[in-house]
């Protein structure tokens, strides 16, 4: 699949871009996320960026750029660079709480294995290693399932995937989790605890 992520924008570059962007780098944003000549990592940032805290007080551009990334997705999802298809996905998941993007690249991932490493493995090297990934997904799994149950189905798959079996704190927050009244964050929850609970043996 060649390099697996060509450009290394780490998570707190991110957060100080994110604090200077303003409603009005919509345009700039949705063109560099477009623009299939440039390169896949610069292109994925810029699907991390298209919502967040430089819309807060714009709904009507927030709602604008929701309509245009799930167009985008719903469009190139058969064509475009994987790490681009699955930031927009996160974004609409995390920022619009639609599941409809993220459920699709999930499936897409089950049937890949080779593009699901390379996704599990680019959600590592940004969060700087699995554990500190699984042990800020336990958090935000818990603070936000409620409220945006689309935004945590990712982080219950990488918890299925990547935490270890019987890990007390993460079986805790998927069983919490699984209380939700969303039904693919329920069933990913009960499928990631099947996972990761302990075999009991049995005896004949």
């Amino acid at each position: 699949m060649g390099p697996a992520f060509d450009t290394d924008i780490g998570r707190d570059t991110m957060e100080q871009i994110r604090s200077l962007l303003t409603a009005d780098d919509s345009t700039v944003l949705l063109k560099l996320l477009r623009d299939e000549t440039e390169r896949p990592g610069i292109r994925s940032r810029a699907a991390s960026l298209i919502f967040g805290p430089r819309l807060k007080g714009r709904p009507d551009e927030y709602q604008r750029v929701a309509a245009l990334a799930r167009r985008f997705y719903q469009s190139r999802v058969a064509t475009d660079a994987w790490q681009v298809l699955s930031n927009v996905a996160l974004a609409l998941a995390d920022q619009v709480n639609d599941s409809k993007a993220i459920n699709n690249w999930v499936s897409r991932l089950r049937e890949d294995t080779g593009l699901l490493e390379a996704d599990l493995g680019e959600t590592d090297r940004y969060y700087h290693g699995s554990r500190q990934a699984v042990s800020l997904f336990i958090t935000r799994i818990r603070d936000k399932f409620r409220n945006r149950p689309a935004g945590r189905l990712w982080e219950v798959f990488y918890l299925g995937t990547r935490a270890i079996a019987g890990d007390e704190d993460v079986i805790a927050v998927l069983r919490e989790c699984s209380a939700t009244q969303h039904p693919a964050l329920r069933h990913l929850c009960e499928e990631s605890l099947e996972l990761l609970l302990p075999k009991r043996l049995t005896t004949l």
